[in-house]
Protein backbone atom coordinates (compact mmCIF):
# COMPACT_ATOMS: atom_id res chain seq x y z
CA UNK A 1 0.00 0.00 0.00
CA UNK A 2 1.32 3.10 -0.74
CA UNK A 3 1.59 5.53 1.98
CA UNK A 4 0.03 8.97 2.72
CA UNK A 5 1.68 12.25 2.91
CA UNK A 6 0.89 14.59 4.45
CA UNK A 7 -0.10 17.03 1.19
CA UNK A 8 -1.79 14.85 0.15
CA UNK A 9 -4.00 14.61 2.96
CA UNK A 10 -4.29 18.06 2.74
CA UNK A 11 -5.31 18.17 -0.35
CA UNK A 12 -8.31 14.91 0.06
CA UNK A 13 -9.34 17.22 2.93
CA UNK A 14 -9.37 20.60 0.85
CA UNK A 15 -11.29 18.26 -1.54
CA UNK A 16 -14.03 16.96 0.63
CA UNK A 17 -14.83 20.52 2.27
CA UNK A 18 -15.33 21.71 -1.25
CA UNK A 19 -17.63 18.61 -2.07
CA UNK A 20 -19.78 19.15 0.71
CA UNK A 21 -20.03 23.17 0.88
CA UNK A 22 -21.46 22.41 -2.96
CA UNK A 23 -23.87 19.58 -2.07
CA UNK A 24 -25.28 21.69 0.82
CA UNK A 25 -25.52 24.72 -1.48
CA UNK A 26 -27.21 22.93 -4.02
CA UNK A 27 -29.65 21.55 -1.78
CA UNK A 28 -30.29 25.12 -0.16
CA UNK A 29 -30.85 26.49 -4.14
CA UNK A 30 -32.82 23.90 -4.41
CA UNK A 31 -35.13 24.66 -1.53
CA UNK A 32 -35.31 28.12 -2.74
CA UNK A 33 -36.49 27.00 -6.33
CA UNK A 34 -39.34 24.41 -4.86
CA UNK A 35 -41.70 27.40 -3.20
CA UNK A 36 -44.11 28.52 -5.57
CA UNK A 37 -46.93 31.22 -4.66
CA UNK A 38 -50.53 31.26 -6.45
CA UNK A 39 -50.99 34.74 -7.17
CA UNK A 40 -54.48 34.12 -7.66
CA UNK A 41 -55.69 34.18 -4.32
CA UNK A 42 -54.31 37.33 -3.34
CA UNK A 43 -56.24 40.53 -3.52
CA UNK A 44 -55.15 43.24 -5.68
CA UNK A 45 -57.81 46.08 -3.87
CA UNK A 46 -55.58 48.96 -3.13
CA UNK A 47 -55.89 49.97 0.40
CA UNK A 48 -54.60 53.47 1.41
CA UNK A 49 -53.36 54.39 5.30
CA UNK A 50 -53.82 57.40 6.48
CA UNK A 51 -53.94 58.72 10.32
CA UNK A 52 -56.51 61.31 10.61
CA UNK A 53 -55.20 63.22 14.21
CA UNK A 54 -57.37 63.38 17.20
CA UNK A 55 -57.16 66.17 19.95
CA UNK A 56 -58.20 63.83 23.13
CA UNK A 57 -55.00 61.92 22.55
CA UNK A 58 -57.00 58.39 21.36
CA UNK A 59 -55.95 55.97 18.90
CA UNK A 60 -56.35 57.81 15.62
CA UNK A 61 -59.32 57.13 13.15
CA UNK A 62 -58.23 54.50 10.23
CA UNK A 63 -61.21 54.37 9.00
CA UNK A 64 -63.72 51.10 9.25
CA UNK A 65 -61.87 49.24 6.44
CA UNK A 66 -58.47 49.44 7.71
CA UNK A 67 -59.75 48.59 11.26
CA UNK A 68 -61.49 45.32 10.06
CA UNK A 69 -58.22 44.20 8.50
CA UNK A 70 -55.96 44.88 12.02
CA UNK A 71 -58.63 43.46 14.44
CA UNK A 72 -58.32 40.05 11.88
CA UNK A 73 -55.30 40.02 12.98
CA UNK A 74 -55.39 41.32 16.65
CA UNK A 75 -53.32 44.13 15.80
CA UNK A 76 -53.29 47.41 16.53
CA UNK A 77 -51.82 50.80 15.09
CA UNK A 78 -48.72 50.61 16.52
CA UNK A 79 -47.60 46.86 15.23
CA UNK A 80 -48.42 45.19 18.52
Amino acid sequence: MKKITTKNKNILIGSLIIILCSFFFALIQIKEEARQTNSEVLSTKKIEWGVKRNDDHKQPDLGSTNMKILNAYERNLYGE
